[in-house]
């Protein structure tokens, strides 16, 4: 369980009774569910570029793609204790950390991870690192860890009056970084952590996220035990002041932004909420499940991935291109997901149609000359995934998407 919200047991239980672990892509007006392979929850995700992505699992587990999402392989971490964290600082680099005072390094895209010293047996709840070298870790103990040589050493940052959990940490700059945690805690070092200083929040609530686009403008979100009270928080001025942008009847757990009028929130019973206007007002998007969605981060300016419960990450990668049709070339696709044979199923006869197969790069896998209405696709030589089946006729084109398990 998230250590930002294990005071939630009692609620999580409620949810997961109606909760249903989703192995297949949905596709919704704007967020598809991607084939990860596990039900873990799924703690902490990033994608250092626009194919590659990490994500961390509660039960100790790592997973990598290299398609965007498209499939998912577990990596060997070398631990069962829940991963909380995890940052990446290049394609091939990247940190992770989490119960016990785990801290995992790969430097070779996750083929090893090496456990590093971290000096304490407390849970780390988050990492973010500012290059190569500086990086901080958050500590539920209320201190922070930082690192100045690439994680081969870290110190422990005791700050003075603060007990609460460090649930999310942003670096700004090597100076100036910040921190938010338990009770409506916001912290602040204008000296690369010499020295800490709390900020008021005048909220009480578990403070689980935070996403800053400069040094002054900020935000963070949060939620209390009942998670009938989720608050989203602004700054213009790097925290001495906060604005309640509203309140919402549920969790709210992760926050990221894409730019400066364009952002996320991710929470309870599968909430994303967006804004467009800089967090003036929010709208709440279909995110195709109901369980808690926990991290949020982008690959790419606008495309967005989400983890959670139940193995779930859902992005927003293919709004808009998951399906289009031009002309009248109708045709479906069962069962979909499918494991080893789907039919495509036409609605009129087809006379040397083409049928192509692409990845989500657009590059073609397989094209099938077809005549008839109804062809048995084998997954042969495709990895479990998701594609896009394109059938061109004279009369148009349509595509629809597909995924094998």
């Amino acid at each position: 369980m998230h250590p930002r919200y294990s005071n939630k047991i009692l609620m999580k239980k409620i949810y997961l009774l109606i909760l249903t672990v989703c192995m297949c892509v949905t596709v919704n007006a704007q967020w598809v569910i991607l084939p990860t392979g596990t039900s873990d929850e799924l703690e902490g995700i990033d994608f250092p570029s626009v194919n590659i992505g990490y994500a961390t699992s509660a039960n100790g587990n790592i997973f990598k793609t290299i398609n965007g999402g498209s499939s998912w392989v577990m990596q060997t971490s070398g631990t069962a204790y829940s991963l909380y964290g995890v940052d990446f600082t290049s394609v091939d680099t990247g940190y992770c950390v989490g119960l016990q005072g785990r801290i995992l390094k790969t430097t070779d895209g996750g083929a090893n991870w090496v456990p590093q010293t971290s000096g304490t047996p407390e849970q780390l709840t988050s990492v973010r690192f500012l290059n190569s070298n500086v990086g901080y870790a958050g500590c539920n103990n209320g201190t922070i860890l930082k690192t100045t040589n690439g994680g081969a050493s870290w110190v422990i940052q005791t700050i003075l009056g603060n007990t609460n959990s460090i649930n999310s940490i942003w670096i700004i700059s090597p100076d100036t970084v910040y921190a938010v945690g338990h009770q409506g805690t916001f912290l602040e070092t204008v000296d690369g952590g010499i020295n800490w200083f709390s900020l008021p929040t005048h909220v009480s609530q578990t403070l689980s996220s935070l996403c800053f686009l400069d040094k002054n403008n900020g935000y963070v979100v949060g939620a209390s035990l009942m998670g009938n009270d989720g608050v989203i928080l602004k700054t213009t001025n790097g925290g001495a002041n906060w604005t309640s942008t509203n309140f919402f009847a549920d969790y709210l757990v992760g926050v990221s932004f894409t730019n400066p009028m364009v952002g996320y929130v991710a929470g309870g019973n599968g909430l994303i909420l967006k804004t467009t206007d800089g967090g003036t007002s929010w709208v709440s998007e279909t995110s195709g499940t109901t369980g808690y969605l926990f991290s949020i981060c982008f690959s790419a300016p606008g495309i967005a991935y989400i983890a959670g419960d139940g193995g779930i990450v859902v992005t927003n990668a293919f709004t808009g291109i998951s399906e289009k049709t031009t002309g009248n070339a109708s045709f479906s696709v069962y069962p979909n997901p499918f494991e080893s044979v789907a039919t495509v199923a036409f609605t009129d006869e087809q006379n040397n149609s083409t049928i192509r197969i692409t990845d989500l790069a657009g590059r073609e896998i397989k094209a099938i000359n077809f005549s008839g209405k109804q062809l048995e696709l084998q997954k042969d030589e495709l990895t479990a995934g998701v594609y896009f089946i394109q059938v061109e006729t004279k009369k148009g084109i349509q595509t629809r998407m597909v995924v094998i398990r």
